[in-house]
């Protein structure tokens, strides 16, 4: 399965691994993911969106799910921003995909 058939389109492949979309949510009551919302996943993250503190617990949500040491897991852009890039080292887009859908299936 290549990038552009994985069945999550928030999720493209690099030389290195792959990058996810997503659209963030801070402040909500628990951090979930979602769902996939256009070409987005939707991230709902109970941390206020000050200081970092909505970024790091959005990768240490992911670092959880995807089974990879926080170095492989890391903010490529929006950093300020609700829509962010995050650059997933050395884990194809399939992999990551298959990590992603139970938790995106059970909405936790």
């Amino acid at each position: 399965m290549d990038a552009e058939s994985t069945a999550l389109p928030a999720l493209s492949a690099t030389g290195r691994g792959s990058v996810l979309r997503c659209t963030c949510r801070p402040g909500r009551p628990v951090t979930r993911l979602d769902g996939i919302h256009g070409d987005m996943l939707r991230v709902d993250l109970a941390a206020p969106p000050e200081d970092g503190k909505a970024n790091a617990e959005l990768l240490k949500l992911l670092t959880r799910i995807l089974g990879l040491p926080a170095s492989r897991v890391q903010l490529k852009s929006g950093h300020a921003a609700r829509k962010k890039s995050v650059h997933i080292e050395s884990l194809a887009p399939d992999a990551a995909a298959a990590l992603l859908s139970p938790w995106l299936a059970a909405g936790r």
